[in-house]
Formats: structure tokens, sequence, C-alpha cells
């Protein structure tokens, strides 16, 4: 019955693209992003802990950090076009999931959350992209005062304060 009703619902012609057409006409120019620096990129590498879960591609914090000064040129290159173009490596999205036990016995599979482990370098893209969009929201002032989950500075104290 669930799937007779889905199919009488009609459907509107929604593409990826057309939630960029609307992005871009209310919001501006957020898909352009600013270029990624050699330095920004050398110093990522470089504060990486080496301790740091690689992923699928088996790529270790350690070996990314002695690397470094050789890589970093090919790595920026890398980033800027995958800026440029809108398309982020597929091999990138591909992640290993862990199983975490959480509590309880052992052998219960419900006792366990999954935990996806990426490769380090597609967390440095993530995390470069998630700057700049973040300061693009500060900057056009688009995040209220009442937001304050996930903001520096912000927490469910200071969310009581401002209620209070």
């Amino acid at each position: 019955m669930g799937d007779k009703l889905s199919n009488d619902i009609p459907q509107p012609n929604v593409t990826p693209e057309s939630y960029l057409s609307d992005v871009q006409n209310s919001v501006g120019q957020l898909t352009c992003f600013r270029e990624i620096t050699e330095p920004e990129i050398l110093g990522l590498l470089q504060g990486l802990v080496n301790s740091k879960a690689s992923g699928i591609d088996g790529i270790s914090a350690k070996i990314l950090k002695i690397a470094a000064p050789a890589i970093t040129p090919s790595i920026v290159s890398i980033f800027n076009q995958s800026l440029a173009t809108g398309i982020f490596p597929s091999d990138w999205r591909v992640a290993r999931v862990a199983p975490i036990h959480k509590t309880g016995a052992k052998h219960d599979m419900g006792n366990y959350r999954p935990i996806s482990v990426n490769s380090i370098i597609a967390k440095i893209m993530e995390k470069l992209i998630h700057n700049q969009i973040y300061d693009y929201l500060i900057a056009s002032n688009l995040l209220t005062n009442s937001q304050h989950g996930f903001r520096p500075c912000h927490s469910t104290t200071t969310a009581i304060t401002n209620i209070i």
C-alpha cells in the first residue's frame, strides 16, 4: 500500500543543479571559494597527530607529515582544481566503517555503533571547505544570534543564558 501511495504523489522535477541555482539566487556567490595556498596545506599536514586513523587508502598521518614539503604543491593543485570544478574525488568518498562497542554484551550487535574512517587527505579538504563556508556565513551575517550549536564560543550554557 505504501508503494502505491508514493507512486500516486506527483514528484517535482528536482535536480541537484536546481538546489545550486536556488542557493546562488538567494545567497549570492556561495560557490566562489578562495584559492587554497601552499602554506595553508603545509601547516595542516605538519600539524597532523601521528596517531590519527588512516582511511581506506592506508596513508598514515605520520607519512603525510614526513612527506608534507614534497607533496604540498600537488595537494594544493588537486584541492584548487576540485574547488574550481565542484568535483570531490570519488575515491575520497569511500570510508572504512568500524564497529565501536558502546556498552552491554559484546556479542549483541545492537551494542555497537558505526564509525566511518575517511582518508586523512579527504578530511583536510572537508575542513578547508567547512572553514570557507563558515567564514562566508559569518561575514555575510547569515547566522542568527540564536544559533548556538556547532559554533565557537557558543554552547548550551550560552543558549540558556540568552533565554534567561
